[in-house]
């Protein structure tokens, strides 16, 4: 024959449990035989038991029975990975328990992703930045061939080719490494030509050049360095040497123009003026 047993249920109106005298004095409860909770029968036979709730420790359900207010407490607490269906994940191959941290080497370990940037120059004077396989818009960087850059310092390593007006301001002396200096390069004419000293007025000095025309070096004053062509006004001294006397005209000037050069003759000492 089935008895009571002790059950303490919060929000129950039983208003009165006397587990010592086996009965309950006051209880909307219908008698019962069975009890299951889930499935599983909690009633292991028709003796007088007690009904214990209990949770497995740190399963993450806390139990609290309160025997003043005749009520039992349920909730949840800090649920551990282990008590959890899927506790981990995987990334890359590598198990992760969840809460934990992930690597960027776990991350990409194994993995295809490619980060890559590249600079490259479409056409001269500018700058375009593709960032994996992205292209970015086109930067001008002002070094064009129709811009003119200004620098504060240059050093060219290799040769430099200026097809226009070079035009050198320096307050200081200019030095030149070469032994030769090659004026009117490119030409395929004759010309006059030579090396202009500014006295005071932009472009306007003191010249030496050769003169074409008379095929001899020559000085000049108030020189318009922006000229191509000049008359000398005085023409330089030229000394020719030999183990003779002279036979020829000069070397520079000719029949024509050679006059006043100079020849010694090394064998005797004698000296010649052409004349």
């Amino acid at each position: 024959m089935a008895t009571w047993k002790k059950v303490v249920v919060s929000g129950s109106n039983v208003s009165q449990l006397n587990n010592d005298a086996g009965y309950l004095t006051t209880s909307s409860a219908r008698s019962f035989t069975t009890m299951s909770i889930n499935g599983i029968n909690v009633l292991a036979d028709s003796s007088v038991d007690t009904l214990t709730f209990a949770s497995s420790s740190g399963a993450g359900l806390n139990i609290v029975g309160d025997a003043g207010a005749d009520s039992i407490t349920f909730t949840l607490g800090g649920i551990p990975n282990a008590s959890l269906t899927n506790s981990s994940i995987t990334v890359a191959g590598t198990s992760v328990s969840l809460g934990g941290s992930v690597t960027q080497a776990q991350i990409f370990a194994g993995s295809t992703a490619i980060s890559s940037s590249v600079l490259t120059s479409p056409t001269q004077g500018e700058a375009l930045l593709t960032n994996n396989g992205v292209a970015g818009s086109t930067i001008d960087l002002g070094l064009q061939t129709t811009d003119s850059p200004t620098f504060v310092g240059l050093t060219l390593t290799g040769n430099l080719v200026v097809l226009g007006t070079a035009s050198f301001q320096n307050t200081q002396n200019l030095l030149v490494g070469d032994r030769f200096v090659l004026f009117a390069s490119g030409s395929n004419t004759t010309g006059d030509g030579g090396i202009v000293v500014q006295q005071g007025t932009q472009n306007i000095g003191e010249l030496y050049g050769y003169d074409s025309g008379t095929t001899r070096w020559g000085f000049t004053s108030s020189f318009n360095a922006t000229g191509n062509s000049f008359v000398p006004a005085v023409y330089a001294g030229a000394v020719e040497t030999s183990a003779v006397a002279p036979s020829a005209a000069p070397i520079y000037g000719g029949a024509s123009n050679g006059f006043g050069t100079i020849h010694v003759d090394s064998n005797t000492g004698d000296i010649f003026i052409y004349a």
